[in-house]
C-alpha cells in the first residue's frame, strides 16, 4: 500500500490494486485489515518512522543542518514515503477522516521534532544558542515552505482521482 500511496494517493488507491500488486488474495488482505482506512494506517505507520528516519540521518550527515535544513526536507520528500505524505496532505478524503488525519498530523509532529532535534545539536557549538521556541518557528517555517512547493507540484504527478488511469 505504501507504494501505491506514494504514486496514486490514498483515495485513488483502491483494495484491489493493493491484491494485484501484492499478488494476493481478496481473503488474505480483509483477514488482516477490514476497511481500506485500516489498510491506509498500517502503511503510514510503516512509512513514517522510515520517514523521520531519513530525514534525521541525512541531517546528521550535514556540516550545519541550519544551512541544510531546507534541503533535506525537500530531498526525504522527494523519495517514495515523503511523496506518500504529501499526497495526503493533499487528500480530502484523508482530511475528513479523524484516523487517518490524526496519524498525518502525527507524521508531520515527527518530522517537526526530529528537525529541531538536530538543530538544537547545532546549535550546541554556538556561543549564543537559540531557544527552542525559536527553534521550532525556523523549523515550521522551513517545512512550511518546503511542503507548499511539493503541493503545488504535486498536480505534475499521477492523477489524484482513480477514475483518471496515468
Amino acid at each position: 500500500m505504501s507504494h501505491l500511496m506514494s504514486e496514486r494517493g490514498y483515495t485513488a488507491t483502491s483494495p484491489r490494486m493493493v491484491l494485484d500488486r501484492a499478488g494476493l488474495g481478496r481473503g488474505s488482505l480483509y483477514h488482516h485489515f477490514d476497511t481500506k482506512q485500516d489498510l491506509g494506517l498500517a502503511a503510514i505507520e510503516t512509512m513514517r518512522p522510515r520517514h523521520v528516519r531519513s530525514l534525521a540521518k541525512f541531517l546528521d550527515y550535514q556540516p550545519s543542518a541550519s544551512d541544510y535544513l531546507a534541503h533535506a526536507l525537500t530531498v526525504t520528500f522527494d523519495k517514495r514515503d515523503g511523496q506518500a505524505l504529501i499526497r495526503l496532505l493533499a487528500d480530502p478524503t484523508v482530511g475528513a477522516s479523524p484516523e487517518l488525519g490524526a496519524a498525518v498530523k502525527q507524521w508531520r509532529a515527527d518530522i517537526q521534532a526530529a528537525s529541531v532535534n538536530a538543530l538544537r545539536t547545532d546549535e550546541h557549538d554556538q556561543k549564543k544558542p537559540r531557544l527552542a521556541g525559536e527553534l521550532t518557528s525556523i523549523v515550521r517555517a522551513r517545512s512550511a515552505t518546503v511542503l507548499g512547493h511539493a503541493l503545488l507540484g504535486l498536480s505534475s504527478w499521477i492523477p489524484l482521482t482513480p477514475d483518471q488511469t496515468p
